[in-house]
């Protein structure tokens, strides 16, 4: 079998279909077998290849939705597209999709539909082929049966309730309310570490640290990515970097040492020696989607063991947070990382003006769906795609000043739209607080996340669909000085309530004043 794979790849590597499609024929493997090198081809996003075998498969009987899902990617990025919307491969894709169990479009959702879609959007991006992005729309559409009401493009524009949609905020909206430090507690110059690549997560640690530092902490950034093998050293670095500053807060970020498991066993034998010579010394991380790996026990419970706090953004209600080994370590909210950018709304509302700045990149793929339904849909978005690059001289000169850049923008274009699905998920992403920070009303994909932070029709106005959105469009249209309440109401509440000297107390609180 191994043989018969390594054949298969290296002919995809020469581009050599007619030898593909003779070996595979010719190989006396059977079907089974077949089956297994089509799907190792889809996963490695090899789709022209997979494309081959799945008319193989096809033709000898064996039904299959991951099988019709690359029979219709293939056709649309290398057959005849007309009329795809009405195709058999659609029809048939849509009927073995929906006859699968849940644990089947689950694993369908995840495994198989992100890289056909991450390879048709490569394919359409560079030629700006907006036509075949449409109909990669119908593809999903029939491959993710949630996804076919909010893409679908002959739903009428529902109508439009402020009031409504206000009142069913306030209605689901938990808005988390942490603590802060005691009035008359000292704002004591803590000694941080920061264990944080300057070249991760768009820069975030630069301006982690520039809140700290406006808090009246001294900060010092360990900027070395952890791979399993630099583990040891880097641990042995950063603990001398700890011993020589006196650290009495070392914060990293959590999710990174997925990517290496050794780095948490590191982690915990270099905690245990520090606190041998550094009593006092606190120990936090911060996990972007902590509800992700409250299955992951033993990651869980080792992190656990050496973190005085565990820091998530995520709010709504979770398993983790009622786990009596996690609870009272974890601290919901918002991460400070603003760098002093709050805006406030300086020139009238204006929906033409509506803007997406963002990267679109292989994971977020479906971001690009969301700017292809829109456009077709006759919403008009201005798009700034990828702009982000640790590259940029700007950003080589000063990553601060480079969102700063960014954030103007974001309050020059008025209003603002955020998309959240990803994979099946709707995920809050900085953009939401960004939004309301520069000054731009803020039109937000519901994501019950958001709902943790701030109220729907109250602070930003939210959609579902594609035809929601169109709604929203209108509204602002028509009622202009409504919309304009919203947008002053949300960017006085996240300037209040989420600005970054504030966020920081609360982790002071946390760690130095506990109850």
């Amino acid at each position: 079998m191994e043989q018969f794979l390594e054949t298969i790849f290296r002919l995809d590597a020469q581009g050599d279909m007619v030898g593909l499609h003779d070996f595979v024929a010719q190989s006396g493997y059977g079907i089974d077998a077949v089956f297994v090198a089509f799907q190792q081809l889809l996963l490695r996003r090899k789709l022209r290849s997979a494309h081959l075998l799945a008319m193989i498969l096809d033709k000898s009987g064996h039904a299959d939705a991951v099988i019709a899902l690359a029979l219709g990617a293939g056709r649309l990025a290398y057959g005849n597209p007309e009329n795809f919307a009405h195709s058999h491969e659609l029809n048939r894709l849509r009927m073995l999709v929906d006859a699968q169990s849940p644990a089947q479009q689950t694993e369908f959702l995840k495994r198989f539909l992100p890289p056909v879609m991450i390879t048709l959007s490569n394919i359409a991006l560079p030629k700006m082929d907006q036509g075949m992005l449409v109909q990669a729309i119908e593809l999903l559409r029939a491959a993710v049966p949630p996804y076919r009401p909010i893409f679908d493009f002959n739903q009428p524009m529902p109508a439009f309730s402020l009031e409504e949609q206000r009142r069913q905020g306030w209605e689901k909206a938990r808005v988390i309310e942490n603590p802060l430090p005691p009035v008359d507690a000292p704002r004591l110059p803590r000694r941080v570490m920061l264990d944080w690549p300057q070249r991760a997560l768009h820069g975030h640690p630069v301006r982690l640290a520039a809140a700290f530092r406006q808090y009246g902490w001294q900060v010092e950034i360990f900027d070395r990515f952890w791979t399993s093998d630099n583990a040891a050293e880097n641990g042995r670095a950063l603990a001398d970097l700890c011993r020589q500053q006196d650290t009495e807060f070392l914060f990293f970020h959590g999710d990174l040492r997925i990517a290496a498991p050794d780095a948490v066993r590191h982690y915990r034998e270099m905690v245990a020696h520090l606190r041998q010579e550094l009593p006092s010394i606190k120990v936090g991380c911060w996990l972007d989607d902590i509800d992700r790996w409250i299955g992951e026990a033993r990651f869980m419970r080792e992190l656990s063991d050496f973190c005085d706090v565990m820091c998530s953004s995520l709010c709504h209600p979770v398993p983790v947070y009622d786990h009596p080994d996690y609870a009272k370590k974890i601290l919901r909210g918002w991460t400070p990382n603003t760098a002093g950018n709050y805006l406030v709304p300086d020139r009238p509302l204006d929906p033409q003006r509506m803007l997406y700045d963002a990267s679109v990149y292989s994971d977020y793929w479906l971001r690009l769906i969301w700017l292809t339904a829109a456009e077709h849909k006759g919403i008009r978005i201005n798009r700034v795609l990828t702009a982000f690059s640790y590259d940029n001289p700007v950003y080589q000169r000063s990553p601060l000043e480079y969102y700063a850049g960014y954030m103007k923008r974001l309050g020059e274009s008025t209003c603002a739209v955020n998309f959240a699905l990803i994979d099946g998920h709707r995920l809050m992403h900085g953009r939401t607080f960004e939004t309301l920070f520069s000054g731009s009303l803020l039109l937000q994909e519901a994501a019950p996340n958001v709902w943790g932070y701030f109220i729907p029709g109250e602070h930003y106005l939210e959609f579902t669909t594609l035809a929601e959105l169109a709604a929203l469009v209108r509204f602002i249209t028509e009622h202009p000085e409504e919309a304009e309440e919203v947008r002053r109401r949300g960017n006085a509440f996240a300037c209040e309530r989420y600005n970054d000297d504030r966020l920081v107390a609360q982790l002071d609180k946390f760690l130095f004043f506990p109850d």
